[in-house]
């Protein structure tokens, strides 16, 4: 079956498959199954409307509208909700069904659910488990002493990062795991002491490395495995790779940058970044079965489909972003932890069979609920027996059936945040003017250019950067933003042999998304044996073998032909 998203009017498939995933996942309530149809939106309109929900990055100075004090928040003061600190929130200082309301017949449930979520106090940060100094962390858990670090656990001395786990004295890190003393790093497993990698694995004490496995003391090297003392793949005595490695240390890596970059296009990429996986497609896949248009999906997904940033044990999840582990039967749902039977809601923990529900801990059986925990047959946050809870649910879809809600995930224009402070910015950016004319919310920068003091020039090189950096104010030199060190990074650059940044962290993070190919697939030929691929390397993207070096163009090469490459 093919149809027209009715927001991009792209054509996209539905499959025999996917039409059994609907069957498969459509609730049984009261005895009759309530079918969920087929999407409206293609799959990139899906996750853009999901996306739109999360607010990871943008931190604001308000009030706990509980105790009064002054907190850090991922809602801004002027947003219309109340906002709890989270001790508040997880205490029992405060009755979610205070909150509770009837369904109105008649009128329709997202606009009745709405008005539920304005009402219900909202987490201020979304940390989980133990942060020990983590005021500034944002869907942490289990961190201590870490700065601007997003969706990390498990870490310490981590600054200006995002979806990391298990990094000790770390800055300016995506995507990476396991070991320490890294620093803008991207797609890194189990590395210590690099500087400028991506896509590597078990490397050390090495800097500016592109797809290397288990090598050391390595400078600008491309699809080395098992390599020590190379420069630009080539091998060098000890003393002539450190005489190199001096003349780098502490200075602004700019130009090095540009000379690798310019260089390693030379060189075949792998059509795919995937370990052990069978009867799948997409990118970044790690020990997956039959997962398709799937992207930084691993260790143990099966039966997926559409689903980016999420795994560990899930199966049959259609169109899910940023949940597991353990998650089964999912549809349209965002952030979702060791849950079953979960669809169109976001922000879950161990829980099962809840229907557009926001913000909930260890429910089952609930329908358009936000802030509950330890609750069942709840419906807009109010309580029912399981036959009144039957009746009413089913009545509720069929309402939505007849005014063509059910089925869908929450309108973009419903999201707690304005566009530009979610991750979606990520994946789908628009500008303001696009927004405007979209009818989305757009948040103004209220920091750029607000300082009227001093600006200070960031130095090139980190022996001129003494501790009184810490102190003075400096002006990003791609935006124009505000931005300062803190005295733990200094010590890191220091130790590391690293140059301050020229630019501010909003702008660092947007250059590592960057570096990463979108999350879309494309059907090309491999540049060696001409086999047909599904890969993330856009056909019209041309190959540096016949355009030149500068032309931003990639040599893609099918897993056969990249694997007889570097080994």
């Amino acid at each position: 079956m093919t149809k027209a998203c009715k927001q991009c009017a792209q054509q996209f498939e539905i499959t025999e498959d996917d039409l059994k995933f609907y069957d498969k996942v459509s609730p049984v309530i009261g005895g009759k199954k309530f079918l969920i149809p087929p999407p409206t939106l293609c799959p990139d309109c899906r996750q853009q409307r999901r996306l739109s929900f999360r607010n990871e990055r943008k931190l604001y100075h308000r009030k706990c509208d509980f105790t009064g004090e002054a907190i850090i928040s991922l809602y801004s003061p002027d947003k219309p909700y109340k906002v709890y600190k989270e001790e508040i929130w997880h205490s029992d200082k405060w009755d979610p069904f205070e909150y509770g309301r009837d369904f109105r017949a008649g009128q329709k449930f997202f606009s009745q659910f709405r008005e539920l979520q304005l009402a219900v106090p909202r987490r201020a940060m979304q940390q989980d488990g133990t942060n020990e100094n983590c005021k500034y962390v944002t869907f942490g858990q289990n961190n201590k002493s870490c700065y601007l670090a997003f969706v990390c656990f498990n870490s310490d001395n981590l600054y200006y990062s995002a979806d990391c786990g298990f990094l000790k004295d770390s800055c300016d890190c995506l995507f990476s795991d396991g070991q320490e003393l890294l620093y803008e790093c991207v797609d890194c497993k189990s590395c210590f002491n690099c500087i400028f990698c991506r896509n590597c694995r078990q490397c050390s004490d090495s800097m500016l490395l592109e797809d290397c496995h288990n090598c050391d003391h390595c400078i600008a090297c491309k699809n080395l495995r098992n390599k020590s003392y190379h420069i630009y793949n080539k091998p060098f005595t000890k003393e002539e790779y450190e005489k190199y490695r001096e003349e780098l240390r502490g200075k602004n890596l700019t130009e090095e940058r540009k000379k690798f970059l310019d260089w390693q296009i030379r060189l075949p990429s792998p059509h795919i970044r995937a370990t052990n996986a069978v009867d799948s497609d997409g990118d970044y896949l790690e020990n997956v079965h039959n997962c398709h248009n799937c992207f930084d999906v691993l260790r143990g997904a099966q039966d997926c489909k559409y689903c980016c940033f999420s795994g560990w044990d899930c199966k049959d999840m259609m169109d899910c972003n940023n949940s597991g582990p353990q998650c089964e039967l999912m549809y349209e749902s965002l952030a979702i932890v060791r849950s079953q039977k979960i669809m169109h809601s976001f922000f879950i923990r161990n829980s099962n069979d809840l229907y557009y529900c926001d913000n909930m801990t260890e429910c089952h059986d609930c329908f358009g609920c936000v802030g509950l925990t330890h609750k069942q047959y709840c419906i807009l946050n109010r309580q029912y027996d399981k036959a009144e809870y039957e009746k009413k649910v089913s009545e509720i879809i069929e309402s939505m059936q007849k005014n063509g809600e059910w089925g869908e995930f929450l309108p973009i224009t419903y999201s707690p945040f304005a566009y530009n402070e979610t991750v979606v910015m990520d994946y789908f950016p628009l500008d303001r003017e696009k927004c405007g004319k979209e009818g989305l919310q757009w948040k103004e920068e209220s920091e750029k250019g607000q300082f009227k003091g001093q600006i200070s020039k960031i130095p090139d090189n980190i022996g001129d950067a003494d501790d009184g950096i810490t102190g003075r104010i400096f002006s990003c030199e791609k935006c124009g933003a505000n931005y300062r060190l803190i005295i733990q990074e200094l010590r890191l650059y220091r130790k590391m042999g690293i140059a301050p940044p020229h630019h501010c962290f909003e702008c660092r993070h947007s250059e590592r998304m960057r570096s990463r190919n979108p999350r879309k697939l494309w059907d090309r030929n491999c540049a060696k044996c001409k086999a047909a691929i599904r890969t993330t390397y856009a056909p019209e993207r041309p190959a540096a073998a016949t355009a030149g070096p500068r032309s931003g163009g990639e040599i893609v090469y099918c897993e056969k032909c990249y694997l007889k490459e570097v080994y």
